[in-house]
């Protein structure tokens, strides 16, 4: 025996029909031929779809000409075999159940349609909130990595700016006819010195870069190795 799933168009209503027929008066209520309206109506609408598909074939096609021909009728049938079915129920369980049987058929498809294009929107809005999370996410890292970076450009820059302080002068020495030597002391024991013409003299302080020595730097200690660099 065929299952009824796997049949389509006209042949699934041949099907539906043939049942229903069976089984009309022996049915308590509608319900118990549910199923098979279901087939006979979905193949109904299965036959129209290919009646719809073949008409736009080419009709010099001969083969084209044969197949419209055949959907055409079978589209036909299928029609007939719904208006049967429609009569024999309106019969059975009085007038006006077919159009209530089209009529919630057709209110249930249109509720499917609504469920599903609610669920289309609210999964296009799921998409759309991990998309926006994604790109939130994103710009937070960008903006980490530039502030990051632009920290990191500053502290270089910062710490390629010598750190200055005042040394004033502490010792003068001859050591030439024309040269002076200046000797300078700031913060923390930075020393610094350098030499002049004797005629213009060591300036009394100017801003030198900060190098702190240890206490054992002396300023004798280190005039003395002055000196005895310049013998």
């Amino acid at each position: 025996m065929v299952v009824a799933e796997v049949l389509t168009g006209l042949a699934l209503v041949k099907q539906a029909t043939d049942f229903i027929k069976s089984n009309l008066d022996t049915a308590k209520d509608i319900g118990s031929l549910a199923g098979q309206i279901d087939d006979l109506l979905r193949g109904e609408g299965e036959a129209q779809k290919a009646r719809s598909k073949k008409s736009g074939q080419s009709l010099t096609d001969q083969f084209g000409v044969e197949n419209v021909a055949r959907e055409v009728i079978d589209a036909k049938l299928a029609q007939e075999k719904v208006r049967e079915i429609a009569t024999l129920i309106d019969l059975r369980f009085g007038h006006g159940t077919w159009r209530g049987i089209l009529d919630e058929r057709a209110r249930r498809i249109q509720a499917q349609k609504e469920r599903a294009k609610q669920e289309a929107l609210e999964k296009a809005a799921q998409r759309k909130e991990i998309f926006d999370g994604l790109s939130m996410l994103f710009y937070l890292i960008m903006g980490v990595l530039v502030v990051g970076l632009i920290a990191l450009v500053a502290f270089k820059a910062s710490a390629s700016i010598p750190k200055m302080t005042t040394c004033r002068l502490a010792h003068t020495e001859v050591i030439s006819k024309k040269e002076i030597l200046c000797f300078y002391q700031g913060a923390n024991n930075t020393q610094e010195s350098h030499t002049t013409e004797l005629h213009v003299g060591c300036a009394r302080s100017y801003q030198c870069e900060y190098n702190p020595r240890p206490s054992g730097y002396s300023l004798k200690g280190t005039l003395d190795s002055i000196k005895d660099a310049l013998k």
